[in-house]
């Protein structure tokens, strides 16, 4: 079951980053909100279609306001914990992480 859950988000990311050359994570959270889950499972389930997609795709993940700008990617510290889910009655200047080409410049 869960391969097959896994195999719908991967489309999911497939999608959007072939149409827009990123991806926000916290969709993936959005799309497993489809029915009950713990927060764990919800992770475990982004972190498996995440890896999947990273070891095809030459990816990093960054941080951007919201709306989506990329001009503003900051990089990941290492060891940053990836975020899966975001809580729309976050501030509006909350940074999201998203995924971008390995190549994408980013602020230093």
């Amino acid at each position: 079951m869960s391969a097959d859950i896994v195999t719908e988000l991967l489309d999911e990311m497939e999608e959007y980053y072939g149409a827009f050359d990123y991806f926000p994570l916290y969709q993936l959270g959005w799309h497993l909100n489809d029915r009950p889950r713990t927060h764990e499972e919800k992770h475990e389930l982004a972190k498996q279609a995440f890896d999947v997609f990273a070891s095809r795709h030459r990816v990093q993940v960054v941080w951007v306001p919201w709306p989506t700008d990329l001009t503003k990617a900051i990089p990941l510290e290492p060891g940053t914990s990836l975020e899966f889910d975001l809580d729309p009655g976050s501030p509006l200047d909350r940074l999201m992480q998203v995924v971008v080409p390995r190549d994408h410049a980013v602020k230093a």
